[in-house]
């Protein structure tokens, strides 16, 4: 894949390129920003750049048993580094000793390093060690969503790069590309995806969007007849993507509550082709808003690995606290 191919990164890309032009790669590089928006895959194609003899400048000729060789993620000399849980010092150990091997094929061993806020202390500082006295033919190229999260000591060692929610518009184009507007509206797609392909990507895998629409205003409404906790009603066994998903369902349609509440709009809505579920529940929530803040903060939890059935349940019952008829709608009242 070339850099053409990396759509809505350009200010990352036109930091990256030069280095490989000019022959100046820093050692280390710190990918950062959103959930997936491209950091990953950038970092394969300037693995590429880094290795291909064909041509680097371009982000690899893409034809070469290199570059096919890191495309299939079989070449020798890269090593990417993920968890599901903490990245703990296994792994780091695991980095450094390879980092002081000489390459087997190329001039360079590359280490792509996911989400490395997930580093416990102990790891973090372990890896430091390899980051301040780097091996000459290494180059480490880390990602986090997360920069706060990083330690300052590593930040202070790596070359930032920073990556963007791409464009609403980008974002619809790439639905319309790739046949994603054909599970559900484009609107509520593009809003599902917040600036980023991969979680646009993890909603069409995540078992059907307009499914998991219908389930979420079956809750909504379950909740604003003081049923206890829908939430129980959900299957137990849902994955941390597809809660994610849901999460981003709740919000769109807590969202057009709001606005058909603020301005009575249909033109605004998210969720338009439901209009009349929004005018009905429109008034049975006092505070659409809270409800949103408490679907952010699950969110936060989420990505801190909670327990996912009681993250789940205890959304739930904080958003029963925000039901009840207190709304009026005062643009249709008269005095």
């Amino acid at each position: 894949m070339p850099w053409s191919e990396i759509r809505g990164q350009e200010p990352a890309i036109s930091q990256l390129r030069p280095a490989i032009e000019r022959g100046r790669v820093g050692h280390a590089y710190l990918f950062y920003g959103p959930k997936g928006v491209g950091k990953r895959t950038t970092a394969r194609v300037f693995a590429q750049a880094l290795t291909c003899r064909e041509e680097p400048e371009n982000g690899g000729c893409g034809k070469c048993r290199t570059c096919r060789n890191i495309e299939g993620g079989s070449y020798p000399d890269l090593h990417l580094v993920s968890s599901e849980g903490s990245l703990r010092m296994e792994h780091t150990q695991q980095i450094i000793r390879q980092a002081f091997i000489s390459p087997l094929e190329g001039e360079r061993r590359i280490f792509i390093v996911l989400e490395v806020e997930k580093l416990t202390p102990e790891a973090g500082n372990n890896l430091l060690k390899v980051l301040e006295e780097p091996p000459g033919d290494s180059v480490f190229i880390l990602t986090t969503t997360s920069l706060p999260g990083v330690l300052p000591t590593i930040r202070s060692r790596c070359l930032p790069v920073g990556f963007s929610p791409l464009s609403d518009q980008l974002v619809l184009e790439l639905v319309r590309e790739k046949g994603w507007a054909e599970s559900g509206p484009e609107s509520l797609v593009v809003n599902m995806a917040g600036g980023s392909p991969g979680a646009a990507s993890a909603v069409m895998q995540s078992g059907g969007l307009l499914s998991v629409r219908e389930e979420s205003m079956s809750l909504i409404e379950l909740l604003a007849q003081a049923v206890k906790s829908p939430g129980g009603k959900v299957k137990s066994e849902l994955t941390r993507v597809q809660l994610e998903v849901r999460l981003r369902v709740m919000a769109s349609l807590f969202r057009d509550l709001l606005v058909w509440q603020k301005t009575g709009t249909e033109e605004l809505l998210i969720n338009r082709d439901q209009i009349e579920f929004i005018k009905r529940q429109a008034g049975h929530w006092n505070s659409p808003m809270r409800c949103l803040e408490i679907i952010e903060n699950t969110n936060r939890r989420l990505a801190q690995n909670a327990n996912l059935p009681l993250l789940w349940e205890v959304c739930w019952l904080e958003l029963a606290e925000h039901r009840g008829g207190f709304y009026a709608d005062s643009r249709r009242s008269t005095v």
